[in-house]
């Protein structure tokens, strides 16, 4: 154990907290006698009242401003020094819509049930604590709740909804990129979409805002369909 506690960085393979930032002061040599006292009491860290300091002070054998000082070199280590060689897990993209040729003809667009929330209203529970309750006030608040969740549930039905309507006009627009590839990515912009299902252009862009579908020809951001055209003529040109 002592050789594998000399490895880098210091204060890995430690047992606990104490044992690490020990490892982490000695590769600094600053782990004398007073230091290893602070490391003893660790406890009194976690809040550090007047009346902890004061017994750190005691416990120590230094003043104030040498606790105050070792406090702070103590902040300055690294608890987990390990995560340093912990590389962030890639993170797999989960497509919100599913798109796939038709038999016949066209796209079939529809939404990717896994990442749909799941809310439904339990409506025998809620008869069950109505018949328990005894004041209109109870009866009131419970009716007030029912509506709220009805509510909820209706509205995540119409976002989804809105989510679909979105993206069918999405692949109704950019047809010829789905069966000839990038060359024939047309211009696109909010207010087409907008203008063809009749919605707002705020609405659209919150609508495709981190949403991601799956095509035949791969996975795609739904912003990534959305271009500008560049005039014919001009400076732009």
């Amino acid at each position: 154990m002592a050789r594998l506690q000399q490895l880098d960085p210091p204060g890995v393979f430690a047992r606990d907290l104490k044992e690490c930032l020990a490892l982490q002061l000695s590769d600094r040599n600053r782990l004398d006698p007073a230091m290893q006292a602070l490391l003893d009491h660790l406890e009194l860290l976690a809040d550090g009242p007047a009346d902890d300091i004061a017994a750190l002070v005691r416990v120590c054998g230094v003043d104030a401003a040498g606790v105050d000082e070792m406090i702070r070199e103590i902040r300055s280590l690294d608890p987990k020094p390990g995560h340093a060689f912990d590389p962030p897990l890639a993170q797999p993209v989960v497509p919100d819509i599913l798109m796939r040729a038709h038999s016949k003809g066209g796209w079939i667009v529809e939404l990717n049930a896994e990442t749909l929330p799941r809310v439904l209203v339990n409506n025998s529970y809620y008869a069950r604590v109505r018949q328990a309750t005894r004041s209109k006030a109870e009866k009131d608040y419970l009716t007030e709740r029912l509506h709220a969740a009805n509510w909820l549930v209706k509205s995540l039905h119409q976002w989804a909804t809105t989510i679909l309507k979105v993206t069918a006009e999405i692949v109704r627009q950019q047809d010829a990129f789905f069966r000839y590839g990038v060359a024939s990515l047309q211009p696109l912009v909010l207010r087409d979409i907008a203008d063809a299902i009749g919605m707002h252009e705020s609405t659209i862009s919150r609508v495709i805002s981190n949403k991601y579908m799956a095509t035949p020809r791969g996975l795609y951001e739904l912003k990534y369909f959305f271009t500008s055209a560049i005039p014919a003529s001009g400076a732009a040109h």
